[in-house]
């Protein structure tokens, strides 16, 4: 769990969030410092709180170790943190089911079922609530843009 304590109102959201979190996941780290070095050793996936910021500096400080990354959306616009806090207890049981959708990149195509049938766009807004599984996020193709 990932979260950048710098700002108040963050840090806050993110200790009401932590138990919701629990329920679902066993949060092996809370890091609150992204200059600190992040653990990478039995962590199968990086929930970060916050915004688009926040995913880009956890993508940068994982280096080479990089993580699956959900991304819950504390800030405004939302590109890369997909999921908005209202909507963790709906999600997090799917990703821990493995029912989500691997993105590479902030925005792609993806064809659902059979061909003709719509295809999913994977990007800004639209993401919200339309999606049919959440989105977990190669931290690579964040740190890359």
């Amino acid at each position: 769990m990932l979260v950048d304590s710098s700002r108040s109102q963050l840090k806050d959201r993110a200790e009401e969030l932590r138990p919701q979190l629990e329920k679902y996941f066993e949060v092996v780290s809370q890091v609150d410092d992204f200059s600190a070095d992040l653990p990478t050793s039995g962590v199968d996936l990086a929930v970060v709180l916050g915004g688009d910021g926040s995913i880009l500096r956890a993508a940068h400080q994982m280096g080479y170790h990089q993580l699956p990354v959900l991304g819950v959306n504390l800030g405004r616009l939302g590109f890369l943190a997909d999921v908005l806090p209202e909507q963790l207890d709906e999600v997090l049981p799917r990703v821990v089911a493995g029912d989500y959708y691997g993105c590479f990149a902030p925005d792609v195509r993806v064809p659902r079922g059979m061909p003709g049938e719509e295809t999913l766009r994977v990007s800004g807004s639209q993401r919200r609530g339309s999606a049919s599984r959440p989105v977990v996020r190669d931290a690579r193709s964040a740190a890359l843009r």
